[in-house]
């Protein structure tokens, strides 16, 4: 996920990926 937003930081915290 690319340019997801805060919706795509809650989304990193389960896949255990760091991407903003």
């Amino acid at each position: 996920m690319v340019g997801g937003g805060t919706n795509c930081a809650a989304m990193n915290e389960e896949e255990g990926i760091l991407k903003d």
